[in-house]
């Protein structure tokens, strides 16, 4: 099977874990950061990852409609397959530590989310408690009259 259409199939492949690589190197960079005070690092791997996706959309695109190979036949026989499966197995196990990362990058991003509401939450009772004390821009002839007494 090794031939010119073979060395087009390993070679896609090949640049499939390439890019499969660079997203799990981003994916673990991301785990590291934290988004609130770390942003414009944390968005340049947001998109360096969604130019790795457009290539492996790309990759696949043309491996779904260009190769049609039944890796799985004839795998004892074919050293040229055995290689194929090999990058296929690789393909995988890095989708999976991927998909493991971004889980964990999922679950710290909602974790500030929250965090952010709640400052978010304290700032508008605060703001509330200020506007009893200080006087508006316009006259208010009724005043402002706080009764601590129940």
């Amino acid at each position: 099977m090794e031939s010119l259409e073979g060395n087009q199939l390993q070679g896609l492949l090949e640049q499939k874990i390439h890019f499969l690589e660079e997203m799990l190197t981003c994916s673990k960079m991301m785990t590291d950061l934290n988004f609130e005070s770390h942003e414009a690092e944390y968005n340049n791997l947001l998109e360096t990852r969604q130019q790795c996706l457009e290539a492996l959309t790309s990759i696949e695109n043309t491996l779904k409609t260009q190769f049609k190979v039944d890796i799985d036949r004839n795998l004892a026989e074919d050293p040229f397959l055995q290689r194929i499966s090999h990058l296929n197995d690789v393909a995988k196990k890095l989708i999976q530590e991927i998909l493991d990362l971004d889980k964990q990058n999922k679950a710290a991003i909602s974790e500030e989310l929250q965090h952010i509401k709640i400052k978010i939450q304290a700032l508008g009772r605060g703001r509330k408690g200020i506007a009893g004390y200080e006087a508006p821009r316009r006259i208010n002839i009724n005043g402002i009259f706080t009764d601590s007494r129940k």
